[in-house]
């Protein structure tokens, strides 16, 4: 059985200066709306502390379809 893929996802972006010097990660967000999505990757374990977090863009149905994302899902891109 396939597991479901989300419809919706967005692009979340990270930046902190860590010890002075900038840090940046991007996660993918499998919900509908953009203030979830960021919510989702500021709760993410693996999201900087004190970060500023922000929904960079809507994602392309093979985007989420080529990393699996799935509903309800945060998951750490680069």
């Amino acid at each position: 059985m396939t597991e479901e893929l989300a419809k919706y996802g967005w692009m979340v972006r990270v930046f902190a200066r860590v010890a002075g010097e900038p840090r940046e990660q991007w996660f993918m967000a499998g919900f509908p709306d953009e203030a979830s999505a960021v919510a989702a990757v500021k709760d993410h374990p693996k999201a900087l502390a004190e970060a500023t977090v922000t929904a960079h863009r809507v994602l392309e149905d093979r985007e989420i379809k080529d990393f699996g994302l799935r509903p309800g899902e945060a998951k750490q891109y680069a």
